[in-house]
This record gives C-alpha cells, sequence and structure tokens, in this order.
C-alpha cells in the first residue's frame, strides 16, 4: 500500500504530537482490527475517512483519502478514552 502525506504537515505533527505520519500510519493501516468510518461532518470536496487502529499499544486515528492508488494522510492523532470507543466496539 502507498501512502503519500503532505512533508510540512509531517514535520508539524511530529513537534507537535510526537508521531511520525509515514510509519504510524502504516502501522494503524496494517492493523487487522482497525475500524473505518466515513468521516461526514463537513463536506471535504472528496471523501474521508477516519481509521482507528492499535499503534505501539495505544489507538491513534488516522484521518486519510484515497488519491489514485494511494492513501493520502491528512492527519493523525491519539484518541481520547471516548474514542478508543469507536476502536474496541
Amino acid at each position: 500500500m502507498k501512502i503519500e502525506f503532505d512533508d510540512v504537515k509531517m514535520i508539524k505533527i511530529m513537534r507537535k504530537r510526537g508521531l511520525h505520519l509515514g510509519t504510524m500510519a502504516r502501522m494503524v493501516l496494517q492493523d487487522v482490527n482497525a475500524k473505518t468510518y466515513e468521516d461526514n461532518r463537513r463536506d471535504y470536496g472528496e471523501q474521508r475517512w477516519r481509521i482507528y487502529g492499535k499503534c505501539l499499544g495505544g489507538v491513534l486515528c488516522v484521518c486519510s483519502t484515497e488519491r489514485g492508488d494511494a492513501i493520502r494522510v491528512i492527519t493523525m492523532f491519539n484518541v481520547s478514552k471516548k474514542e478508543q470507543e469507536k476502536y474496541y466496539d
């Protein structure tokens, strides 16, 4: 699976959250128990997904879209206890 992301955003997320978009997003996306939900909170002009999966013992959310044959990671974050329910349901 090909994963793309914005290099500038990756640096911001690494500094702010300590998360590496490429490496950690791949781990979440490869989690066989990951849960995927369509992100329809607003009109983004494209179909977006929120994928909840385990990475290094914690649950992360990867927000992504498909661009051609690649998954474009928009952002990624550690989830709250309430959001963890989306993974464990």
